[in-house]
């Protein structure tokens, strides 16, 4: 809260400095401040897409090209996935897992993990609105401005095209354009892929600043567990052992088999004075388990910095957001698709159908049932979710 009024304070001293300078009309509509929101718009950076579009437009045009198959793929593949979710819910696995959720800050995610989402959500807008902006003006369709946002705290990009042009433009034109946004995400999406799916690509990169793994680091314990109540084991500490079992990365924790009540000898690195210490705790018991048993803490791989200053909680923080980056990416592309106005998949759908020249009258009814299903199928998700979070408590 203490943040948020902070940045409330520095959004209004900014709008109302910028109405007092006359802002907007000194800087001839290119910068203007509003509550809650900065616009900076560039000319330069219009003529530079402009360029780039004129010296490629063969290779721009079959990427554009190759788009609108991804386009209506993204779209198939999102109206199945709903279905699926459905069908796993109330019939494969009744009552979870639960379906597609929305990720809200401070309601279903914390603020600390949409903090690690934010590089990903700037790279997303950036990529998805810049691809918008190069398939325009390949299909010759006037772009009236392009530039770079600022949300309270979260970055952004828009391209504001001619929206009389586009909207009279032939269908394969619109195509290209409607599809470019979300066929940049999943290009993203898969450039990082093999560093979220891959430990030894992801060690590659940090390598020349960190060591191999070696032990899991205890990033928080559990309170009523057994870390808690018969230790001094504490967050920040390096788990290198348990019952004679060493312990180099999280992989290696499946490999612990503990019973509740029995003894686990646990090894581990003091990480304010570096001395390593032997502790025998009593295992409890897994709540969703009860034949498991557990110590109570959440581990992450622990990376030995090769630089004293750097923080050895640093490389799963670069991996987590690289992660929400893949996954944010992926998630966008095909949501963006869903026939829902005024999402891009709506115009694309509309443009599918003028491309095989279907009649207005047939098209509305088309566009109307569309719109409908991915609605309700949204709407019965994010219920499902609902009861299943109120159901776990």
């Amino acid at each position: 809260m203490t943040i948020i009024i902070y940045v409330f304070i520095i959004w209004i001293v900014a709008y109302a400095i910028s109405e007092i300078l006359h802002l907007e009309k000194r800087t001839n509509h290119r910068v203007k401040i509003g509550p809650g929101y900065l616009i900076v718009r560039s000319e330069k950076l219009n003529l530079l897409f402009t360029d780039f579009v004129k010296r490629h437009r063969k290779l721009v045009n079959y990427i554009c090209m190759l788009g609108i198959f991804v386009g209506a793929g993204l779209l198939i593949a999102i109206i199945l996935i709903l279905i699926l979710n459905l069908i796993m819910y109330f019939t494969v696995k009744p009552g979870g897992p639960p379906p597609a959720q929305l990720l809200i800050p401070g309601v279903t995610i914390g603020v600390d993990l949409f903090l690690k989402m934010i590089p990903g959500i700037v790279l997303i807008v950036l990529s998805h609105e810049l691809s918008h902006k190069i398939a325009l003006h390949l299909e010759n369709i006037d772009v009236k401005s392009v530039g770079f946002a600022l949300v309270f705290l979260i970055p952004a990009a828009f391209v504001e095209p001619n929206e009389k042009e586009f909207n009279i433009s032939k269908p394969i034109s619109r195509l290209k354009v409607l599809a470019a946004g979300s066929f940049a995400n999943i290009i993203l999406a898969l450039i990082v892929l093999p560093i979220a799916l891959n430990p030894t690509i992801f060690y590659l990169i940090i390598s020349p600043f960190y060591n191999a793994p070696n032990g899991v680091i205890i990033t928080e314990i559990l309170p009523n567990t057994p870390l808690a109540n018969q230790s001094d084991i504490k967050v920040g500490d390096v788990i290198i052992e348990i019952n004679g079992i060493t312990i180099k990365n999280v992989g290696d924790l499946r490999k612990v088999h503990l019973i509740p009540g029995s003894i686990a000898t646990v090894k581990y690195l003091d990480a304010e004075t570096g001395i390593i210490h032997m502790k025998e705790i009593i295992a409890g018991e897994d709540p969703n388990n009860p034949n498991r048993g557990i110590l109570g803490y959440i581990p992450e791989n622990y990376y030995p910095p090769k630089i004293p200053v750097l923080s050895p909680r640093l490389p799963n923080l670069i991996y987590e957001v690289i992660f929400w980056i893949f996954f944010l990416s992926l998630n966008i592309s095909m949501f963006n698709m869903l026939p829902i106005y005024p999402l891009d998949g709506y115009g694309f759908l509309q443009a599918v159908l003028d491309r095989f020249n279907v009649k207005t009258s047939t098209s509305k009814y088309i566009m109307y049932i569309a719109t409908a299903i991915s609605i309700l199928l949204i709407t019965m998700n994010l219920t499902a979710n609902l009861i299943w979070r109120l159901i776990a408590g």
